[in-house]
């Protein structure tokens, strides 16, 4: 008896992905997957090709295209898409990332299906080696940490429950609500919807199934670009700390240690060893990047992080006094 698989509805917001979105596509249009596909775009307002690459893509299954008027970001994106689904598995996929083989649908259906506790299957990932070389300078610098990926030799339990790409019974949204899109623009709606689903007796897994994350290959990212990524991913932190207290580890709020540092300059007893720490933490990821960039760039590199760690102190405090992301 043959098996009876579900169907699946891909949720792929999109903002100015002309890049990334046709390989995305492409990649879905080679599933080995018996089941039912849809795939449902979200653009928010973007202002390259990317909406006329999708209506030139070859694709499987359904596909629609649906246009914000307004630019409303990430969390609002998805909810729309979401709502406009006719499946009860959602894929939830960035428009800048790449399936890595025809198996992938077929495997993430079949991990999520074993377990009727799991609210979520997330994928294992990379950065391609093609697109870190592409990277320019700034780009390495804020990505370093991220530089070897995260993959999995077998399925493991994970604390957030969406990733990169995700697959979700949509019955958990329906019971918890959809992405806090009041709250959260562009980031910090995963962590939160993870906490409620694990408050509700919900569990994730991440499972060796590997996407390729592209990040958009924005070659003209700039020192401006890396100063507002760290701003807007310790907003981010700030209004989850505040929103989550404990829940939200302080292992993963870094700012936190910023502002003391900085609160340190204010105290003569401290001083010299908040310098030296900051001094000391901004010349770790220098050293992080003599593997990656040999050129004179790196002379900016602990200077670059320097101010990246005090604008991101001000903006995780900006984030928790506020309890929104904004930026």
């Amino acid at each position: 008896m043959a098996v009876k698989y579900p169907g699946v509805s891909f949720i792929i917001p999109t903002h100015n992905e002309e890049k990334t979105i046709k390989f995305c596509l492409g990649s879905i249009s080679k599933q080995d997957y018996d089941g039912k596909v849809e795939i449902i775009l979200i653009d928010d307002k973007s202002a390259d090709s990317t909406c006329t690459i999708i209506k030139s893509v070859k694709h499987i299954g359904t596909l629609r295209l649906i246009k914000n008027k307004t630019n409303k970001g990430f969390a609002a994106s998805v909810n729309r898409g979401i709502s406009a689904s006719r499946y009860d598995f959602v894929c939830l996929l960035e428009a800048d990332c790449v399936l890595g083989n025809s198996g992938w649908l077929r495997n993430m259906v079949q991990s999520l299906t074993n377990d009727p506790k799991l609210a979520t299957v997330r994928s294992s990932y990379t950065i391609p080696k093609v697109a870190w070389k592409n990277y320019n300078f700034w780009m390495k610098l804020f990505f370093i940490r991220l530089s070897k990926g995260y993959k999995v030799n077998k399925p493991v339990k994970t604390a957030n429950g969406i990733g990169r790409a995700t697959l979700i019974r949509k019955s958990v949204f329906r019971k918890l609500g959809l992405l806090d899109e009041k709250t959260y623009r562009t980031g910090g709606e995963d962590f939160d919807f993870s906490v409620r689903a694990r408050m509700a007796g919900y569990s994730f897994i991440t499972v060796p199934s590997i996407v390729y994350h592209y990040h958009g290959l924005k070659g003209n990212f700039t020192f401006r670009d890396y100063i507002y990524k760290r701003m807007q991913y310790a907003e981010i932190k700030g209004v989850l700390r505040r929103k989550f207290g404990d829940r939200m580890p302080l292992k993963r709020c870094s700012e936190i240690v910023y502002m003391l540092l900085l609160l340190g300059l204010l105290i003569p007893q401290t001083f010299l060893l908040s310098i030296l720490l900051l001094i000391l933490n901004s010349f770790y990821f220098t050293y992080l990047m003599l593997f990656q960039e040999r050129s004179y760039r790196l002379l900016y590199a602990p200077f670059a992080r320097l101010i990246g760690d005090v604008a991101s102190a001000l903006w995780f405090l900006k984030g928790f006094l506020t309890n929104r992301q904004r930026i």
